[in-house]
């Protein structure tokens, strides 16, 4: 990324719709979906930094976040409170190079992925998540409590 320059911009807070997720049984929780529904959104985003090119560097999250993460097998049903913060970090080109979540926030841990075993979590407190190029995703810091969803709808 040191190819190209940035800068600090700090751009006004936005509205960030959150949408229904779904969470395939083979990427996430292994024999069930789950369906993350919101209940509750106002969760709002903020470039931090910009590429000299134009495209967001640095983006930051916060707001309060309430869903329903639901079994889509058997109906188990458990309501989430994700209303923690989030800053990632985009490459140049704009896919995802760092997201650093400070608690709570859901996060999907596809197979492959290194750190955690294959699921759906809430992270509280401090986690950075690493996205390299070509490699599977992983956990460089593990500052707090996972709590597995796929276990809890079990």
């Amino acid at each position: 990324m040191a190819d190209e320059g940035w800068h600090p911009v700090r751009e006004s807070w936005q509205p960030y719709p959150e949408g229904e997720l779904f969470l395939p049984a083979e990427r996430y929780c292994g024999d069930f979906d789950v369906r993350s529904t919101p209940v509750f959104s106002d969760v709002r985003s903020r470039v931090v930094s910009r590429w000299d090119s134009g495209g967001a560097r640095e983006t930051e999250y916060a707001g309060p976040l309430l869903v329903d993460a639901t079994n889509t097998s058997t109906g188990e049903s458990a309501r989430l409170d994700l209303s923690g913060r989030a800053l990632t970090l985009q490459r140049p080109d704009g896919s995802l190079a760092v997201y650093e979540t400070r608690g709570p926030v859901g996060f999907g841990w596809p197979t492959g992925s290194v750190g955690l075993s294959q699921g759906y979590y809430v992270f509280r407190g401090r986690h950075v998540v690493e996205f390299p190029v070509g490699a599977p995703r992983r956990l460089v810091v593990d500052q707090g409590p996972e709590t597995d969803v796929c276990a809890r709808l079990r």
